[in-house]
């Protein structure tokens, strides 16, 4: 979110709700094909909602990264721990990386 609004906890939820449809939406169909009104008929909200949340589809991806990305590293993080070599901790955190962009 690109402004410093304060979001009630149910305000929250709801940002993160349309964040976790969208990404697997994104996951299934593809990121162009998913239009904004796939996202919001999915969880049957208005336009409006999303727009409350976000300006626009291309201003959502980034914020689904940058949420997903602390994850993928704690996730690749206790895959290598204790693992003796690079190449061993090169191969887990790879093998790590896939299971965690394939579960939904």
């Amino acid at each position: 979110m690109t402004d410093s609004r304060k979001l009630t906890q149910r305000g929250k939820d709801r940002r993160h709700q349309l964040m976790e449809y969208a990404a697997t939406r994104f996951a299934h169909g593809g990121y162009h094909p998913t239009s904004l009104a796939d996202i919001v008929d999915g969880l049957q909200v208005g336009k409006g909602a999303f727009y409350w949340y976000f300006s626009s589809k291309e201003a959502l991806l980034p914020e689904i990264l940058a949420e997903g990305q602390p994850d993928l590293r704690r996730a690749q993080q206790d895959a290598i721990n204790g693992l003796p070599t690079t190449r061993h901790r090169a191969q887990a955190g790879s093998r790590r990386s896939a299971q965690w962009l394939g579960e939904e």
